[in-house]
C-alpha cells in the first residue's frame, strides 16, 4: 500500500473518532470540529451543597396522592369482594349434555355439602339480642343463632345438629327464642345434641334442655337454674356529689328500679311476682325437657352451680362426654353411616365484614362476654355481677 493511501486512512479514522458539529461558526464558513466532553467530576462540597438544596424543597413541590384515587381503589376492592361473595355463596350450577356433566360448586365449597351429615352450631358468650352495628357488621347474638338454626332446618342434608354451648347465660327472651327454635327443629325430624363446654349455666341450661340428648364434661360448670332482676341504687352517691334528678311519670310504677331513689316495698313485691313467674317458666322448660317433675327440679333449682358429675346425678344431662362423644351420639341418633360434618361456606364478603368490624372495634369481643342488653331480667350466672 502506498504512503499516500495510508495517510488518507489515518486521517479518516481521526475524523470518525471526533464529533463534527452540525452548526457553523459566526462567519458561516467551515463546520467546527469539536471533541466529546469528558464526564463531569463532583467534589465533596458539591454533593453537600446539592443535599442542602434538596432539603429545602417546599412541601407544596412534593407530589401527594389524591383523595379520588384512594376512593377508587377502595371501591374497586369492594366490588371484587362483592363479586367473589356472589360467586362463593351461589348454589351449585350443573349443565347436562348427553353423558357429560359440568359442575361449578361454590367458590370455597368442596362438594361435600351434598352428603347427609351433622351440623355444628356454637353458642358462645352471653346470650342476648344484639344490634348488627351497621353495614360492615354481621347479624350476631341470639338473632344470628336463630337464623342459623332456621337455615339448617331447611337443609335436607342436615340430619342432626350438635350445639356446642359455652355460656354463663343471658337475657330471658333471647334464651327462650333459641329454645323455641330447637323445638321446631325436633318437630321437623332433626336430631339435636348438646355438648356443654367450660360453662353452661342458667340460660345455657334453658337452651340445653330443648335437645334430644345432653352431654357435659365432668368439670363443666352448669346449673344456676333461676332468675335474677338486678338494678343499681346510686342515691347516696349522687347526694354526696350534689346531683339530683327530677322525674315526672304517668304512674307510680313507671320509674320502677330507678337508680336515683330507694325501691319501695310495693315495687319489690311487683318485681318479685315477675321473677317468680319467669322462674316457673324455667322450671317447666327443664322438667319437660328432661322428663322430670317440677318437684324433682326444685331440689337443685335454687341458683346453685354444680359440675358435670352432679348434673348426671340430678338427671340434667344424659351422660358425661366430650364434644367428640356428642358427635358420635348425634350420628347414632340420626342413623348416619359416618359422622360427616357439614360446614358453612363463608363468603369473602362476610370475611371482609368481620375483618373491617374488628379494625373499627378492636375491643368488640368484650361485648360477647358481658350482658349489655337493657333487660335486667336474666337467666344468668356471673359472680360479682349479679
Amino acid at each position: 500500500m502506498s504512503e499516500e493511501n495510508q495517510s488518507k486512512e489515518s486521517n479518516d479514522e481521526n475524523i470518525s473518532s471526533e464529533e463534527v458539529s452540525t452548526g457553523t461558526n459566526d462567519i458561516g464558513q467551515t463546520p467546527v470540529v469539536t471533541k466529546p466532553q469528558a464526564d463531569p467530576v463532583f467534589s465533596a462540597s458539591d454533593v453537600v451543597s446539592e443535599a442542602q438544596n434538596l432539603s429545602t424543597v417546599s412541601a407544596q413541590e412534593i407530589p401527594t396522592i389524591g383523595v379520588m384515587p384512594l376512593i377508587s381503589t377502595v371501591f374497586l376492592v369492594f366490588s371484587i369482594l362483592l363479586g367473589l361473595s356472589i360467586s362463593g355463596s351461589s348454589p351449585a350450577v350443573s349443565v347436562d349434555k348427553s353423558e357429560t356433566s359440568v359442575q361449578f360448586p361454590g367458590l370455597f365449597g368442596d362438594g361435600e355439602e351434598a352428603k347427609d351429615g351433622i351440623a355444628v352450631v356454637k353458642v358462645y358468650g352471653a346470650i342476648q339480642t344484639s344490634s348488627d352495628g351497621g353495614m360492615f357488621s354481621q347479624q350476631k347474638g341470639a338473632d344470628a343463632i336463630v337464623a342459623k338454626l332456621k337455615k339448617l332446618g331447611k337443609n335436607d342434608h342436615v340430619k342432626a345438629i350438635v350445639l356446642r354451648i359455652n355460656t354463663p347465660g343471658g337475657t330471658v327472651g333471647a334464651s327462650q327464642e333459641i329454645h323455641s327454635e330447637i323445638m321446631k327443629l325436633r318437630k321437623m325430624g332433626k336430631k339435636v345434641v348438646v355438648s356443654m363446654a367450660d360453662v353452661c349455666a342458667s340460660g345455657g341450661v334453658y337452651i340445653a334442655v330443648a335437645a334430644d340428648k345432653v352431654l357435659a364434661n365432668r368439670g363443666t360448670v352448669t346449673g344456676s337454674v333461676g332468675v335474677v332482676f338486678s338494678v343499681q341504687n346510686l342515691k347516696e352517691l349522687m347526694e354526696k356529689l350534689g346531683v339530683k334528678a327530677n322525674t315526672v311519670t304517668s304512674g307510680k310504677y313507671k320509674d320502677i328500679g330507678s337508680m336515683w331513689r330507694d325501691m319501695r316495698s310495693d315495687e319489690k313485691d311487683l318485681l318479685q311476682g315477675i321473677v317468680d313467674s319467669t322462674f316457673d317458666q324455667f322450671l317447666t322448660a327443664v322438667a319437660e325437657g328432661r322428663n322430670l317433675s317440677k318437684e324433682e327440679v326444685k331440689k337443685w333449682a335454687d341458683g346453685r352451680i354444680f359440675n358435670g358429675d352432679k348434673a348426671l346425678e340430678y338427671k340434667l344431662i344424659d351422660e358425661v362426654g366430650t364434644f367428640e362423644d356428642s358427635i358420635k351420639v348425634a350420628q347414632k341418633l340420626a342413623g348416619l353411616k359416618e359422622a360427616h360434618i357439614i360446614k358453612d361456606v363463608v363468603s369473602p364478603m362476610d370475611q371482609f365484614k368481620v375483618m373491617f368490624r374488628n379494625i373499627l372495634n378492636p375491643l368488640g369481643f368484650l361485648q360477647n362476654t358481658m350482658v349489655t342488653s337493657s333487660s335486667p331480667l336474666l337467666y344468668h350466672y356471673q359472680p360479682g355481677r349479679n
